[in-house]
């Protein structure tokens, strides 16, 4: 596949679907998650919500027993209008559609919590170019081909 990689709610009929379906859901990816560790825990698909808010990849604590995730640290997780203690895990990140394979830290509260089951934050798109246009309704991932890891943090300013 060629890049950059353009996707919109699949279920819209219309350009106004399309925009309404986008706004009220946010861009969504299927990705699928594996225990890098645990080659007998069968990955887990389901969909995603990319959220550019977002600094990291959150997911429920549902999929970190599931997949039976090793936890690695802890940290703080700020959401709207909670502030609490949340696990760092360690996973296996797959998005099929945009040639994408990384093991990756991932955090889950340690509390129940009400948001999606996956958000794509910031610790994903930094791998990416990201744009929304919610004009067209449709969102767009740009990277180089050939490009796996996200850019040097030592880039010249222009």
């Amino acid at each position: 596949m060629s890049w950059p990689r353009v996707f919109w709610p699949s279920e819209a009929r219309s350009l106004e679907e399309r925009r309404q379906l986008l706004r009220r859901d946010g861009p969504r990816l299927r990705v699928i998650f594996r225990n890098p560790f645990k080659s007998d825990v069968a990955p887990l698909e389901i969909d995603a919500v990319v959220d550019s808010g977002a600094s990291c990849i959150c997911i429920s604590r549902r999929i970190v027993k599931e997949l039976e995730l090793q936890r690695t640290g802890a940290t703080r997780m700020i959401a709207v209008g909670s502030d609490h203690t949340a696990g760092v895990y360690a996973a296996t990140l797959v998005v099929p559609e945009l040639d994408f394979d990384q093991f990756l830290p991932v955090v889950a509260p340690d509390k129940v919590h009400s948001a999606p089951a996956v958000l794509l934050g910031r610790t994903f798109l930094e791998y990416f170019d990201f744009s929304y246009n919610g004009l067209a309704g449709t969102f767009t991932f740009h990277r180089e081909a050939g490009h796996g890891a996200p850019p040097s943090e030592n880039m010249e300013e222009g």
